[in-house]
């Protein structure tokens, strides 16, 4: 009798123990793609139209590496496949207002200013600073690798992740139609064969500005899935509307230099 009552006991105090100090299981890092999109403004049964009728083959590509890439994401022994580096953008005088958000959320990368004079040296095509800029953004990452972000983009969490489960990531543009990239940030390793196609794109192209969001989605596309780990990630992530969600990496400031 005594030994089944110390077993009772123990199972008891067993059980209590775990409710104690059990602790329930953090957010997901990375939210299914369809949950990821939705916006205030859309509804899921609009979104959902959107997919079966609109360029269905992309969108189902998308979902399918976002899916492999990172909801599948084992962080076990991963190697970094994007370098630890982020290049900011300098467009005026004043240094970007949300530089040191991006040291804090990455104290042991690489931060580089690119100011005005700096890209001067990277000898940009054009006739504009904004054609200039385009150009620059894809030869840092061919020369260089990382991620080059705008100044208007605050980080709000830490990019570790998409450096070692891709080896290309940017976020897709606010629209109901066909996919299309965002380009004021792209991650991808040096010499990247998207970049190095969209670099060599944009320079026969006479409208850069208008047309990198093409170019670039087109390279993206163009590239099968076995050759490159690459990911579009849903618009939530990087430009999430008004308020971001509890996933969203980054926040951007539209308004700020206006």
């Amino acid at each position: 009798m005594k030994k089944k009552r110390l077993i009772a006991t123990t199972l008891i105090l067993g059980t209590l123990a775990t409710i104690c100090f059990y602790q329930s299981p953090p957010p997901p890092e990375f939210v299914p793609f369809d949950e990821g999109q939705v916006q205030s403004h859309y509804t899921s049964s609009e979104i959902s139209t959107f997919y079966q009728r609109l360029h269905k083959r992309k969108w189902r590509q998308l979902r399918r590496l976002y899916k492999n890439q990172l909801e599948r994401y084992n962080p076990s022994e991963k190697e970094w496949l994007i370098p630890t580096t982020i290049h900011l953008i300098q467009t005026g005088d004043s240094p970007p207002p949300y530089a040191d958000s991006w040291k804090e959320h990455h104290p042991d990368w690489e931060v580089r200013l690119w100011t005005k004079e700096k890209l001067k040296e990277l000898h940009p095509l054009g006739n504009t600073d904004e054609d200039k800029l385009a150009f620059c953004r894809l030869a840092i990452l061919s020369r260089w690798g990382g991620v080059v972000i705008d100044e208007t983009v605050e980080c709000l969490k830490p990019l570790d992740t998409l450096h070692k489960a891709s080896d290309f990531y940017a976020g897709i543009l606010e629209e109901v139609r066909s996919p299309a990239i965002c380009p004021n940030l792209i991650g991808s390793s040096k010499a990247h064969p998207i970049i190095l196609k969209s670099l060599d794109s944009l320079t026969k192209k006479e409208e850069m500005v208008r047309r990198l969001s093409h170019v670039l989605t087109h390279s993206f596309f163009s590239f099968p899935e076995e050759e490159v780990h690459k990911v579009l990630l849903p618009v939530s992530y990087f430009s999430p509307s008004k308020e971001p969600k509890t996933y969203s990496l980054t926040l951007t400031h539209n308004d700020d230099l206006n």
